[in-house]
């Protein structure tokens, strides 16, 4: 299992995934913030998209400030390269800040497809 992150704050760098990701975002969207820590990413695409954000996340203290604001919220660890969450549909499945930290980033990627609306 891997041992969680500390709680992380929003870059202001406009050259960061933090300031840049919410800017693609289209409102009124479903959203699946995958490793959302405190769920700084999609606060933003909250206030700026208007969209619905669910977040996974490993720390139990970073969950509980995301779930402030995200809809649903879901700890898992994702070293075992299964997302394993309700059987929903999200039109954006955000890795910001992940997928360097998995052993099998390519296996937690492929099951994520089975949440997309788009598959």
């Amino acid at each position: 299992m891997f041992n969680k992150d500390s709680l992380l704050e929003m870059s202001q760098s406009s050259h960061s995934p933090h300031k840049i990701i919410p800017t693609l975002i289209i409102g009124g969207h479903k959203v699946l913030d995958v490793g959302c820590n405190t769920g700084m990413i999609g606060k933003a695409i909250l206030e700026e998209k208007n969209a619905i954000v669910d977040g996974i996340d490993i720390n139990p203290d970073a969950l509980s400030k995301a779930g402030e604001k995200y809809r649903k919220t879901f700890q898992r660890d994702l070293y075992l390269s299964k997302l394993d969450i309700d059987n929903e549909q999200y039109d954006y499945i955000l890795f910001a800040d992940i997928l360097e930290h998995m052993p099998r980033p390519d296996l937690l990627l492929k099951d994520s497809l089975k949440y997309s609306s788009s598959r």
